[in-house]
């Protein structure tokens, strides 16, 4: 299965700039272990005097605490959920749906919020719409409620993990890969940890899941991929593949307009910093007749010969 791990050309040309906007919003440990990525050195400037200001930076992360404030904002008063049906199954399923959208006990409204600030950091986010996969299908509608495969629920995706798509002529998708990670063991006592990677793969009314299992930081062995899992969607009686975006504007991408005026600050209050340090240590003085032309900075030593 070489080609379940393609990326999308537009997947490949963006996938730098998706990791740049989310190691600004998160800070901390993404832009220590990053660093010499976002701070650039300046001209001329000696290889370890750069390396020790990248050693010495900090990080104001002020576009987090921007777009946390725009999603507290936005949030601030929950969504109301009102139902006019009778049908109280259906009232029951939408209640629960509030409550638990995710089989993981998220409420609806914390899932929300969620897609949003990944909307606003990335520009877009993903869910999915799926039903439960029996092993075997219900006899009738009763026997389906008491499986709980008419238990809808969501799934949340960012722009990372959607690697392939193709759309048709109306915009819709045709179908997607969905690739995801994780490092898991099976028991507490087996001595390494295994890399997982899954593919979930989506057409109008077909899933498939494919999965690589390896040791850490091993590459995906594209021959040792197997298929774990297929059938039908929970939307493929309408034939529609049940991804489901949510996109912004360049206008309304906050992260996109201030990621650049963020690095900005970052270098140049580093740059401050830094000059101030500099200045709290005596600098030698050194008096020459040479002629001398060598730039120097607040960082820079120089070695000079002696006068003859």
């Amino acid at each position: 299965m070489r080609g379940i791990n393609s990326e999308h050309p537009d997947y490949m040309a963006s996938a730098q700039t998706l990791q740049t906007y989310g190691d600004l919003y998160h800070g901390g440990e993404k832009i220590q272990s990053n660093v010499q990525r976002y701070l650039l050195p300046r001209q001329k400037e000696p290889y370890p005097t750069w390396i020790d200001r990248c050693s010495r930076a900090f990080y104001d992360n002020y576009i987090g605490s921007i777009v946390d404030w725009y999603a507290a904002t936005l949030f601030r008063r929950e969504p109301v959920l009102s139902f006019t049906s009778n049908d109280l199954a259906a009232r029951a399923f939408y209640s629960q749906l509030n409550d638990d959208c995710d089989r993981q006990g998220t409420a609806l409204t914390d899932f929300l919020r969620h897609r949003f600030i990944e909307a606003v950091v990335y520009g877009s986010s993903h869910v999915v719409v799926d039903c439960p996969r029996l092993s075997q299908a219900p006899r009738h509608r009763g026997e389906e409620i008491e499986l709980g495969a008419n238990r809808a629920y969501l799934s949340g995706f960012g722009p990372q993990s959607l690697i392939n798509w193709c759309r048709d002529e109306n915009g819709q998708y045709d179908w997607v890969v969905l690739r995801t990670r994780r490092r898991t063991k099976k028991r507490p006592d087996d001595p390494e940890w295994i890399d997982e990677t899954h593919w979930y793969c989506y057409d109008r009314e077909h899933f498939k899941i494919f999965r690589s299992r390896r040791q850490p930081n091993e590459e995906v062995d594209l021959e040792a991929i197997e298929q774990v899992d297929e059938g039908r969607h929970g939307l493929a009686a309408l034939r529609r593949v049940p991804v489901f975006d949510l996109r912004f504007s360049s206008g309304l991408w906050l992260m996109n307009k201030a990621a650049s005026l963020q690095l900005e600050h970052f270098n140049k209050s580093n740059a401050l910093a830094y000059a101030i340090h500099i200045g709290l240590f005596a600098m030698p003085v050194v008096y020459t007749d040479k002629e001398f032309t060598q730039p120097l900075g607040e960082s820079y030593y120089v070695m000079l010969g002696q006068n003859d």
